[in-house]
């Protein structure tokens, strides 16, 4: 960028003839009649190769482009090219320092890491940092340097009950962010926020309020990547308390999907999963139900993760326990026949894959607990 506005630079001086003086010492003499000066040649000669110089020619061309020189040489009769030339040259110039006056995003993080932790920043001031991190935090380079800022403890001790539930939840969410896909830093907050983070998260997704059990669900989920935390989870009594949330009707759809997913992620663990089943009252076989009362043609995207969850588990050795007294065979065949219904006549992709995982999920149920799927489809449809 700064060779091409010294290029126009040279190349309007070049067009009136001028004798300049670089910064470096170079001089370089342009005659006003050779107009097929090579204005490249006579710039790379110029340009000094040490960062130094070349910021001291960067001041030295914008030192000389005053626009009310502009505006004189304009006035005495200059060519209209070179007036041109020079605006393009200062339009050029500003813009680089709009650029240079632009914050880092690692600026803009301390500075967001410094709201959070100043104790007169108010919850509204702390919510648009969290959100402004929310954001910086995508990148996993940034999400990594987050501990080198002095971040992760500022924005994990925002987990705590003696801040108010909005920013716990948006403490929570950060912090997810952070840790989607990214063990190295799922290692620094266990290391800076210990087991105190996936005990606060759980705490977060038993909020009232929908939008903050969400956010403190979506934290949760994130970490399930480590065996730290899964055990703190486990360990705190988590997995029994997410059941209880699967399981009662009252509250949102919304939760219910999240923890629906969270099961079926959990699940895709097998044997570790089971054994933490075997630990619950009932070995498991609330999950089971819990799940199964979801499966409904009301919500097709909460029957979905539903299903991977109840797949999931089926596939996990030593889970037949588990479905013992359910009757998850019949309403899967049930929603199988009710995703076919609806499908009549319209070839919707989403409901015959809907279909078919219904069909393939009561078929791993059967398999597990010794008996055989009923075969409801036709050739061609599962």
């Amino acid at each position: 960028m700064v060779f091409l506005v010294l290029v126009l630079a040279i190349g309007g001086l070049a067009m009136e003839g001028v004798q300049m003086i670089m910064p470096n010492g170079t001089r370089v003499v342009v005659a006003a009649e050779d107009i097929a000066v090579d204005v490249t040649d006579a710039t790379e000669r110029a340009l000094p190769e040490d960062e130094g110089e070349l910021k001291n020619l960067l001041n030295w061309a914008i030192s000389h482009s005053d626009p009310e020189e502009l505006k004189r040489q304009a006035a005495s009769g200059a060519s209209k090219e070179a007036v041109e030339r020079r605006q393009q040259v200062q339009e050029c110039l500003q813009a680089i320092k709009r650029m240079q006056e632009e914050p880092t995003e690692a600026e803009l993080m301390i500075e967001a890491i410094e709201v959070l932790r100043n104790d007169t920043s108010d919850d509204a001031a702390k919510l648009g940092a969290l959100q402004a991190l929310q954001i910086l935090l995508e990148p996993i380079d940034n999400a990594n340097d987050l501990h080198k800022l002095g971040g992760i403890e500022v924005v994990a001790n925002l987990l705590e009950d003696n801040c108010s539930d909005a920013v716990r939840a948006g403490a929570a969410f950060a912090l997810g962010v952070a840790a989607s896909s990214n063990e190295p830093f799922i290692v620094e907050l266990q290391e800076h926020g210990g087991d105190d983070v996936m005990i606060h998260f759980v705490e977060i997704a038993e909020m009232d309020d929908t939008g903050a059990a969400a956010k403190g669900l979506y934290g949760m989920s994130k970490l399930m990547d480590s065996a730290d935390q899964r055990g703190t989870f486990y360990g705190s009594g988590g997995l029994e308390r997410m059941q209880g949330l699967l399981a009662n009707a009252s509250i949102s759809d919304r939760i219910h999907r999240k923890i629906s997913s969270l099961f079926g992620d959990l699940a895709m663990r097998g044997e570790e999963f089971v054994e933490q089943m075997g630990k619950l009252p009932e070995k498991g076989r609330e999950i089971v139900r819990s799940l199964t009362q979801h499966l409904s043609q009301r919500d097709w995207d909460l029957s979905e993760r539903a299903m991977h969850a109840l797949h999931h588990i089926a596939s996990a050795p030593g889970a037949q326990h588990a479905f013992e007294g359910s009757d998850v065979d019949k309403r899967l065949a049930q929603l199988e026949g009710e995703a076919k219904g609806e499908n009549a006549g319209q070839s919707d992709s989403y409901l015959s894959d809907l279909q078919a995982l219904a069909h393939n999920t009561r078929a791993k149920i059967q398999e597990l607990v010794g008996g055989r799927a009923s075969q409801h489809t036709e050739d061609g449809e599962l």
